[in-house]
């Protein structure tokens, strides 16, 4: 798939082990989640997890909140948010956090799962909500989206015209096959919405026939080995770094655009530079590049440091 599946943090992947204490209970692409007595455990491997950083859906991966290759130099003394990080051999790594210490969010599935514990298996949580993955859980506090005419996405079903009724479903209101209804005009059906920046998986539902996008050439293979369009919404925001009148050239670069020293070339203003970039939703790292040297954000007092003791100016878009 063009994106790894990390973005539904840890919480849902060591879900599967429910109360009946299994010591290993689930995986993700760098780690393994288990409960240990009241302690919810990630381990991970230091080398794996430095990698996965570096890949263009980085902004997934579990914990980067928690700089976790800082907590790998000196494990003995790191703790952030009531983790506490173990070393348990060559470049393996355990975080615990004890389950009544969750006061974060996302906690509103943790909380649910924590008050199922008494359960014998895992597997007759699911009977009793009457679904089939821990995935299809959905969030109280997140509110669906629904159509507005001033919306920033506009989503098109080209020709489809003998049909009936199509209906817009995805990621982005859990898979509701009813509430969507999109619009029949002359040459096919459209839907405005209004969505946080962020990566979605959609599809369309014409007459009861569930279909990709055929005119979006961005699609992942699903577990039903058919195709979900992807759709990426951005949110624009401008990079501004005040002063240095005399530099010739300033380039911004960061996780973003894989630390491209070439590609962003800001624009010299009055009272400095500046250029806009469309971000999506999540944690981004970055820095300038002024005449060849490179400097943090002086207007951004977030810094995070990498493994390399490197420090980078960090954004957070929502």
């Amino acid at each position: 798939m063009a994106y790894k599946k990390y973005c539904w943090l840890f919480v849902s992947l060591f879900l599967f082990t429910g109360a009946s204490a299994q010591l290993d209970s689930s995986r993700s692409a760098v780690a393994r989640y288990f409960f240990d007595g009241p302690n919810i455990t990630c381990e991970f491997n230091a080398q794996t997890y430095a990698s996965a950083l570096l890949l263009k859906d980085s902004i997934y991966v579990e914990f980067t909140d928690l700089n976790l290759l800082e907590g790998i130099t000196h494990p003995e003394t790191w703790s952030k948010e009531g983790w506490t990080m173990v070393q348990i051999g060559p470049e393996q790594f355990q975080i615990r956090k004890n389950i009544a210490d969750f006061k974060d969010k996302p906690n509103w599935l943790l909380r649910m799962v924590s008050a199922e514990m008494g359960v014998a298996a895992p597997d007759s949580v699911l009977l009793k909500y009457n679904i089939e993955a821990w995935s299809e859980f959905k969030n109280p506090n997140i509110v669906d989206p629904v159509e507005t005419e001033t919306g920033n996405v506009l989503f098109q079903l080209h020709g489809f015209t003998h049909k009936k009724q199509v209906i817009l479903t995805g990621s982005f209101n859990h898979w509701n096959e009813k509430a969507l209804k999109m619009h029949k005009t002359a040459d096919g059906w459209t839907l405005r919405l209004q969505l946080n920046p962020g990566l979605y998986h959609y599809k369309f539902i014409a007459d009861g026939e569930w279909m990709h996008d055929p005119n979006n050439k961005e699609s992942v293979e699903n577990e039903y080995n058919t195709l979900n369009s992807v759709l990426e919404v951005g949110q624009l925001v401008r990079f501004y770094l005040p002063g240095f009148p005399d530099a010739k050239n300033v380039i911004l670069a960061g996780s973003f655009n894989h630390w491209n020293t070439q590609a962003l070339h800001l624009q010299k203003t009055d009272l400095g530079w500046a250029i806009e970039l469309s971000l999506l939703g999540g944690k981004h790292k970055y820095k300038y590049i002024v005449d060849g040297k490179w400097m943090l954000d002086p207007g951004n007092q977030r810094v995070e440091r990498d493994r390399e003791g490197n420090e980078n100016s960090v954004i957070l878009v929502k």
